[in-house]
């Protein structure tokens, strides 16, 4: 059994889980970006991570001017091939300060922070926010730490004609997961650190962003609760 670099989402995570015949369709997300990020306001959108493009590119089909950066060169080469006429780069996250522009929002979907310590994920959402122009905004997609809590350490699925293991393990406020697929030899892990919706919240405050809304699944009818895994923030440089 091989051992992928944790967090590094290689190319059979992608072709599992984001195939366009598997993939979860994105029309819930981009209509909640367009209801919090109107176009006269926020046309200026970076997406971090952006993977293979699937908000970058229908967002500037809508008319947005985005940026999407991504650690990846596979899927950012991937997404360029999709989406010729959108500024993709090969970058990491944790390199936003070397970005020298402003934007009036930033979008951070799919669960993709909470990769670092405790400090560099606070850094890292500081680094955010500098990149926002004043009244520029942040939208945060994340799972909420009491939900994921109530997971099964162990779960079987099929996906994309392959059936995947998911093993999950806590280490005090992380969660790693491993996955096995059918079909290959390669386990591939990922790790975070997770937050409750208080304590993301202070963390927010802490580097100076606003709390403009919060939910769960993109409806603004449900609040961030422990039965409720995916928890979304929008957050706001005051100025």
């Amino acid at each position: 059994m091989e051992w992928a670099v944790a967090n590094e989402f290689p190319e059979v995570w992608f072709e599992t889980f984001l195939a366009p015949e598997n993939a979860a369709p994105v029309h819930r997300e981009l209509e909640f970006i367009q209801r919090h990020f109107p176009l006269a306001e926020f046309i200026r959108l970076i997406d971090v991570p952006c993977g293979i493009g699937r908000h970058a590119g229908p967002l500037a089909e809508l008319g947005y001017r985005v940026v999407g950066i991504d650690r990846s060169e596979w899927a950012t080469g991937v997404a360029r091939a999709r989406y010729p006429s959108v500024d993709f780069r090969t970058l990491d996250m944790f390199k936003l300060a070397t970005i020298e522009e402003t934007f009036d929002g930033l979008l951070c979907l799919w669960h993709s922070f909470g990769y670092g310590s405790s400090d560099q994920n606070v850094g890292l959402l500081a680094d955010m926010r500098a990149l926002l122009r004043p009244g520029g905004r942040l939208l945060m997609d994340i799972y909420n730490a009491e939900a994921a809590a109530q997971l099964p350490n162990q779960e079987r699925g099929e996906r994309a004609g392959r059936s995947v293991q998911t093993s999950r393990t806590w280490i005090g406020s992380r969660l790693r997961v491993e996955l096995e697929y059918s079909d290959t030899e390669l386990r591939d892990v990922h790790e975070w650190e997770l937050y409750s919706p208080g304590e993301f919240e202070k963390m927010a405050e802490t580097v100076g962003l606003d709390v403009v809304t919060r939910c769960a699944w993109f409806d603004p009818s449900i609040p961030p609760n422990a039965d409720h895994l995916r928890m979304q923030f929008v957050l706001e440089h005051p100025g």
